[in-house]
Order: C-alpha cells, then sequence, then structure tokens
C-alpha cells in the first residue's frame, strides 16, 4: 500500500499550477479595475470640459441678447400713423 507524501512531485506541480492560475486571475482583475478607473477618470474630465463650454456658450448667448435688448431699448420706435379709412 502506498500513500501520498508531501515529497510527490505531481501535486507540487498541480500546487503550483493552480497558484499560478490564481495569481493570473488577480493580475488580470487588478487590471480590469485599472483600465475601469482610467475610464471613468477620462469621461469625467470629458464631462467637465463639455460642461465648461456649454456654461461659455450660455454666457455668450446672455451677454449677446443683453446686448441686442440695450440697441432695442435705444432705438426710438416709429411712430405708427393711423390709416385713413376710405370713404364710402
Amino acid at each position: 500500500m502506498t500513500s501520498k507524501t508531501t515529497n510527490n512531485p505531481d501535486a507540487k506541480q498541480r500546487a503550483a499550477r493552480s497558484f499560478e492560475k490564481l495569481e493570473q486571475r488577480s493580475r488580470e482583475a487588478e487590471q480590469r479595475i485599472s483600465e475601469q478607473q482610467k475610464a471613468d477618470v477620462a469621461a469625467a474630465a470629458k464631462i467637465k470640459r463639455l460642461r465648461a463650454l456649454r456654461l461659455a456658450r450660455d454666457e455668450a448667448e446672455a451677454a449677446e441678447a443683453a446686448q441686442v435688448a440695450a440697441i432695442a431699448a435705444e432705438t426710438p420706435k416709429p411712430k405708427s400713423r393711423a390709416k385713413a379709412k376710405p370713404a364710402t
């Protein structure tokens, strides 16, 4: 009768392969997390940039509207003339 011992090279190789697989999965998971974090940072930067552009555009439109309103307020409105009623 033979018994398994800890000196069995096959058992050590299986354990080593199992450990390597676990380490590889761990590294791949860390890499995916890192890539996702980079994508999140890039998306946040894009949102911040677009928000700044939108605010600048809105500010420019508001300034232009105020300028148009100021010009319209300064310009005298032409007097409307009453139309003569045709004689019947």
